[in-house]
């Protein structure tokens, strides 16, 4: 079952989001809206002040994701609107449903890619056709082409990993049966799918240039620190802070590599991308983590007991196929490399990224060590 629903969509949900909720809640969609006009203006915060506290505790499924989108999106708007100082204390019409909501899905309450993307797409024209130009943002922050864009190339990506990421268990499968064949075909379906991935990461500039970025989308998904939340017995008027939405809050690329064996060493930089899996969905945290781990080695005598693995020492084809899948991780991270140094690098003088890590020391460290596991 498992691997039927990442087959069809990946770690995308398997229904499409939800475009708004029944009309009991129309005052929660109406807030979505109202935070598109209003961002930027000073209109924005004194809407959100006098909005009503709405009980959302009875919502579930595709009902309370759809909330969680509304009221995140305008906590995210309210803090960091545009030609304003960012806000230290989130009303209590915004603080108090989107705790709730966090709570019930077991999730931090700020704006992560789970909601910015993973439940944030809509098809413009044909189903099931997750070509980015058929793909449009059910809630964004602003009216620009470069948002909606930006979330769908990485909607599509969600959806091309699904293929590689069935591989990755029937790969598992056919090793613990030490079936070579079944394991070097595999890999290869798993690279193709890589390949297809990085043929639409490639597409990011068409329409979200880098000026374009920074100045549109960048700013309001940052993170945020020592904010109170109104009204929230919980955290009992006590500062919090949580981490913004990155593509580094993704489960795709740390569990292809978890497939591959291709570990990263453990320092101050690993450590904050150790701390991204906290903003993944449980299911998706569960699969990354509890997921059985295959590590392919260079030195035969440490390979193991399975034959299969201990193969790898002297089958080339074996060899030809994994390391076609570790050069093509790299390819996609020197891409997304490249984009960090043109989208955001080249303009802050500040080393931190929307999800607070220094991007560009952890990025270039992290590529270079995925080519080390190169073997034969």
């Amino acid at each position: 079952m498992l691997s039927l629903s990442l087959r069809k969509r990946g770690f995308l949900p398997q229904l499409d989001p939800l475009k708004k909720l029944p009309k009991k809640y129309e005052q929660i969609d109406n807030l979505g809206a109202q935070v598109k006009m209003r961002f930027g203006s000073p209109f924005l915060r004194p809407y959100c002040n006098h909005f009503p506290v709405i009980d959302v505790s009875q919502l579930s499924g595709l009902e309370l994701i759809r909330a969680g989108v509304v009221y995140l999106f305008a906590q995210s708007a309210y803090i960091h609107n545009h030609n304003q100082e960012p806000a230290t204390v989130i009303p209590r019409s915004l603080a108090v449903p989107a705790v709730t909501i966090a709570e019930k899905l077991r999730m931090p309450p700020i704006l992560s890619y789970y909601f910015y993307c993973l439940n944030n797409w809509r098809f413009l024209g044909e189903r099931e056709n997750f070509d980015p130009d058929n793909l449009h943002t059910i809630q964004n922050f602003v009216a620009d082409d470069c948002e909606n864009w930006f979330i769908a190339i990485h909607v599509a990506i969600e959806h091309l990993a699904g293929e590689g990421l069935v591989a990755c268990i029937e790969a598992q499968q056919a090793i613990h049966q030490e079936d070579i064949t079944q394991t070097i075909r595999c890999l290869y379906t798993l690279a193709h799918s890589l390949e297809k991935m990085i043929g639409v990461l490639k597409r990011m500039p068409e329409r979200c240039s880098s000026e374009d970025y920074y100045y549109k989308v960048r700013p309001q998904i940052h993170g945020f620190t020592d904010v109170i939340y109104e009204g929230v017995e919980k955290f009992e008027g006590k500062p919090q802070t949580f981490r913004g939405e990155t593509g580094a809050q993704s489960t795709v690329i740390p569990a292809l590599k978890r497939f591959l064996g291709i570990i990263h060493g453990n320092n101050i930089l690993t450590a904050h991308l150790s701390d991204m899996i906290n903003y993944m969905h449980p299911l998706h945290r569960a699969f990354l983590t509890e997921q059985p781990q295959i590590t392919f080695v260079k030195d035969s005598s440490t390979m193991g007991s399975s034959s299969i693995i201990r193969e790898f020492a002297k089958e080339l084809r074996l060899c030809t196929a994994y390391n076609d899948c570790v050069r093509k991780i790299h390819q996609f991270e020197e891409i997304h490399f490249g984009y960090a140094m043109d989208y955001i690098q080249k303009k802050v003088a500040s080393p931190m990224g929307t999800g607070g890590t220094p991007f560009i020391e952890w990025l270039s460290k992290m590529k270079d060590e995925t080519l080390s596991f190169l073997i034969c």
